[in-house]
């Protein structure tokens, strides 16, 4: 039986979720770590069909601004 070698498409893949691990592992700063986080999924959306990059954009941009308005909202208890 013949062995597979992955495709370019798998091949990117898994180079840029090598390098998502080690640049997240040296962001200092939660800033840093959404900014690792942007370019994986900035890379990864480049990779999609349009109508899928779409939903995928719009499912992380909910997410994101929903994150930030639970953070910004919050009720802080008693000092």
């Amino acid at each position: 039986m013949a062995v597979r070698r992955p495709s370019r498409a798998q091949t990117r893949a898994q180079r840029r979720r090598a390098l998502l691990i080690t640049r997240m592992g040296r962001a200092q700063t939660p800033a840093e770590r959404l900014g690792v986080a942007y370019g994986y999924a900035r890379a990864a959306i480049q990779e999609l069909p349009p109508h899928q990059a779409e939903m995928l954009a719009s499912e992380l941009v909910d997410a994101l601004v929903s994150a930030a308005d639970r953070a910004t909202t919050r009720q802080k208890g008693p000092r």
